[in-house]
């Protein structure tokens, strides 16, 4: 996982934007860029008001019209499911709950979007996009 592969800039910007979204809406970080085996997870969290720990996986594209959220498939989506059955298994030895949620960044406009869908794994998970965020400009 980590960085998007067609332009490194592009995907640490993501990462970066994605880790200021989650701080600003309460979010404590534990671990970014975590490497697990030869897996490795983006953004590893706790939510602001549940006991739920999240592993964020970040997409970022700058190819117009290609949404972030439907690059996760193939072997991403397996490393994914890896990940989340190691965190899955830590979390319910602490007694509390986990998910796996995914933030699309989109840097094909000014300000970039950012999109974030929870609990992406298991039989809850829906695609439906919720309202994107837009990360205001610098300056303002």
């Amino acid at each position: 996982m980590g960085v998007f592969r067609g332009n490194p800039g592009v995907g640490r910007r993501g990462e970066r934007l994605a880790q200021t979204y989650l701080k600003k809406h309460g979010w404590r970080l534990i671990a970014c860029n975590l490497r697990i085996g030869r897996d490795e997870v983006d953004i590893l969290g706790m939510t602001p008001h549940d006991r739920v720990m999240v592993a964020v996986e970040v997409r970022t594209t700058a190819t117009v019209g290609r949404r972030p959220s439907t690059t996760l498939r193939g072997r991403k989506s397996r490393a994914l499911r890896r990940l989340a059955r190691h965190f899955g298994r830590l979390a319910s030895r602490r007694g509390i709950a986990f998910r796996t949620d995914l933030l699309a960044v989109d840097c094909s406009e000014e300000p970039p979007r950012i999109t974030h869908f929870e609990q992406i794994l298991g039989s809850e998970t829906k695609f439906s996009p919720p309202a994107p965020h837009y990360l205001p400009r610098k300056g303002r």
